[in-house]
């Protein structure tokens, strides 16, 4: 009995060669449910914001692409902050998230052919151009007086 063999596939092997081929398969599997399972858990529309970060709760961004070619870069993307026309927020300084932070920002006009635009910063109403910088102190309020703007 010590020669005993299985015949698999017409092929005699040793059942510790079975038994190899069971846990690697077995592997294989559990490898791509954790690949199907980890795309599945990623947030709805894609990446996440690049460049980004928080620090003692204040936002910094590091990249400001802000023209993809000859057209202005105008997507919305995770992380940007949409500020609505005649609304006012208010920059705090560990807001919750999807609240606004204070902090450095580029102005990106929300819709194209419209690369210039009034806010309202620091009580005063300035025209600001698509891909301007600004920065927003604690406890300062910005309100679009002529349309809905993307800070980056």
């Amino acid at each position: 009995m010590t020669n005993f063999r299985l015949n698999l596939l017409g092929a005699g092997l040793e059942p510790w060669v079975i038994a190899v081929i069971v846990v690697c398969s077995v592997l294989v599997v559990g490898f791509i449910v954790w690949l199907v399972a980890r795309k599945a858990n990623q947030r709805p529309g894609g990446k996440k914001a690049q460049k980004i970060k928080v620090i003692n709760g204040v936002r910094y961004s590091e990249e400001n692409l802000i023209q993809i070619g000859e057209s202005l870069n105008v997507t919305h993307n995770v992380g940007d902050f949409m500020l609505a026309r005649g609304k006012t927020y208010t920059a705090r300084k560990g807001a919750p998230k999807g609240e606004l932070l204070p902090g450095q920002y580029t102005l990106l006009a929300s819709a194209k052919g419209e690369d210039k635009f009034n806010i309202r910063l620091g009580g005063l109403v300035r025209e600001y151009k698509h891909g301007d910088a600004i920065v927003i102190p604690d406890g300062e309020s910005i309100t679009c007086t002529s349309h809905s703007v993307v800070l980056r």
